[in-house]
């Protein structure tokens, strides 16, 4: 990866964002997303492909769907 190339980089753990690359630094990459707003983060999060990072998300874990004191008292 080089300045001025797309990449993928995840969001909160579940939303995909497109960014482009602003700058290196070692490991670590500035990033330029959604107009106006910019991250630094390490290579290693981020993905060349949507599909790649879309690959990487761990699905969420469905909640309990009852309350274990509203059951028979």
């Amino acid at each position: 990866m080089k300045a001025g190339d797309i990449c993928y980089f995840i969001e909160n753990g579940h939303r995909i964002k497109q960014a482009i690359i602003t700058g290196i630094q070692g490991d670590l990459v500035t990033l330029k997303y959604d107009c106006h707003k910019g991250i630094r983060l390490r290579q290693s999060r981020l993905y060349n492909s949507e599909k790649e990072a879309r690959d990487s998300v761990i699905p969420a874990v469905p909640k309990r769907g009852a309350n274990p004191y509203l059951y028979l008292h």
